[in-house]
Formats: C-alpha cells, sequence, structure tokens
C-alpha cells in the first residue's frame, strides 16, 4: 500500500538517438541562485530549445508571477505556455531577454484563471538562447505557493 518507488525524471526518445554520454538535467542544472542588477532570484535556468513542464489542475483563479532574465552574455527568448491534451499549445507570454552588463529582472504577471476546473500543463521555455548563457525564470510563483523551485 505504500509507493514502490518515485519517478523524477522520463525521457522517451528513439534507442538510436540516445548518445552512450546521455544524461538527464537535474535540480542542480536548472534551479539556481541568480542576480541581475543587484537583485538575486532563485531561478529556473533553461538552455537554448530546453522546456520544462508541470502538469497542474487549478482550483480557484490564480495568478502566475515571476520574472524574466538572462544569465550570462548575449539574450534570449523566454516562453510561458499552456498545454492541454488535445488541443494546440497557447503561448501565453513571450519575451527576448538579454544578459550582461545592465541585465534586469523583468517582472510578468499572468492570469491562469481561464483554466480553472482543467488538467493543464504550465511550460517555461528557453525559445533560443545565446552559447554559454540561459534564459532565467526567476522566483516562479502561483498565488503565493511556489512553483517548481523546492
Amino acid at each position: 500500500k505504500e509507493p514502490f518507488y518515485d519517478l523524477d525524471y522520463l525521457n522517451f526518445s528513439r534507442a538510436d538517438a540516445v548518445s552512450a554520454n546521455y544524461s538527464p538535467q537535474t535540480a542542480r542544472d536548472l534551479v539556481a541562485d541568480q542576480e541581475l542588477d543587484g537583485v538575486p532570484k532563485r531561478s529556473i535556468v533553461l538552455r537554448s530549445s530546453t522546456q520544462i513542464r508541470c502538469p497542474l489542475h487549478l482550483s480557484a483563479p490564480t495568478q502566475l508571477e515571476l520574472a524574466l532574465g538572462f544569465w550570462g552574455t548575449g539574450t534570449g527568448t523566454a516562453e510561458i505556455g499552456i498545454v492541454e491534451e488535445g488541443q494546440p499549445k497557447t503561448t501565453l507570454h513571450e519575451r527576448k531577454v538579454t544578459g550582461g552588463t545592465g541585465a534586469r529582472w523583468t517582472p510578468v504577471s499572468l492570469d491562469l484563471s481561464p483554466y480553472v476546473g482543467r488538467v493543464i500543463g504550465l511550460e517555461l521555455r528557453a525559445a533560443r538562447a545565446t552559447q554559454g548563457g540561459r534564459v532565467a525564470f526567476g522566483e516562479p510563483i502561483a498565488d503565493h505557493e511556489k512553483f517548481l523551485i523546492r
């Protein structure tokens, strides 16, 4: 009656596409303390063309609050979207972010209330990032509950 195991990561791919050196990203790869313009934030940091998705069932009107930035020098594009089974992906917000000298956090507030009563996947995606840099999603909170950062 107790759980037999916990599954933290699952990757589906063709057997011939998996490199012998492949290893899944861990919390150490994805979660980092970032400081932009003197403002520190616990962040989810993603390389170019990567994403993280969290399934949610929203039982009440919900606001998603976070800050967007870029870790490193260069630029990137951050996307926040909703994925629902049987529906096309919905992009809620897309923003170009810039790193290097003068980089700062850009606050974002999104209303998730249209999705109340539904099971959704909330997706944070680095659509593009300069090599060596990462798109940073700073302290994502949904109605005062920390999201994804433990």
